[in-house]
């Protein structure tokens, strides 16, 4: 699934992408990428990071529907893997970002089964009054130094080969990520699937010698 997303690139969207190891049901709910019209960049937002706890349960659920993207049974998701997260499932992890006590922006990501420390980042969701202010890429940082911190080797987003995503594309890229792999007609006919990663230590995927 496409990871629909909230950045301060210049399409600025909210990303998602279905949990590893969920069933067909979830990869239903959750829909691809969505575009948006380009916007100038706006102000920096001066904001702090923490946890998202119990007491925005309810703020994470009005954050991700004002962000107009996904249907409501998709709001319920997020809202169900804080509270997996809250009773202490190590498969999905939240940080929020506040100005004073308002959340307005999160990021939920999780390490990938079977793999040797892979993570795949899950959700980044910003305010849409904040978005294009730096909150995004301040989230995104700072999960990257997290999984850095958990001994994380690689973090694995997706995305659409469609000349609307090239923003997304451009994003990632802006960050070190790398393009990994293309799944031709993944999502239909000429829209291809398009695997980018991040080495945490390098930037680039390490590769063992031969």
């Amino acid at each position: 699934m496409r990871i629909p997303t909230s950045t301060t690139t210049p399409a600025c969207r909210a990303w998602r992408r279905r949990p590893a190891g969920t069933t067909r049901s979830w990869s239903a709910a959750l829909p691809r990428w969505r575009s948006a019209r380009r916007r100038a960049p706006r102000r920096r937002v001066s904001s702090s990071l923490r946890p998202v706890g119990l007491a925005h349960r309810a703020p994470l659920e009005r954050l991700t529907r004002a962000a107009g993207l996904f249907r409501e049974d998709e709001v319920a998701i997020a809202v169900e893997l804080l509270d997996d997260s809250l009773a202490g499932d190590p498969a999905y992890r939240f940080l929020g970002a506040y100005e004073g006590d308002e959340l307005v922006g999160y990021a939920c990501w999780g390490p990938v089964p079977g793999t040797a420390d892979t993570y795949d980042l899950y959700w980044l969701v910003v305010d849409p009054a904040r978005q294009c202010s730096g909150v995004g890429t301040r989230l995104v940082e700072a999960v990257e130094h997290r999984l850095i911190g958990d001994g994380g080797r690689l973090v694995v987003v997706e995305t659409s080969s469609l000349p609307a995503y090239a923003p997304t594309r451009a994003f990632y890229e802006r960050r070190g990520y790398t393009r990994g792999a293309t799944v031709p007609g993944y999502y239909a006919p000429g829209d291809d699937l398009m695997i980018y990663f991040k080495d945490l230590a390098n930037g680039v995927l390490a590769r063992a010698p031969a």
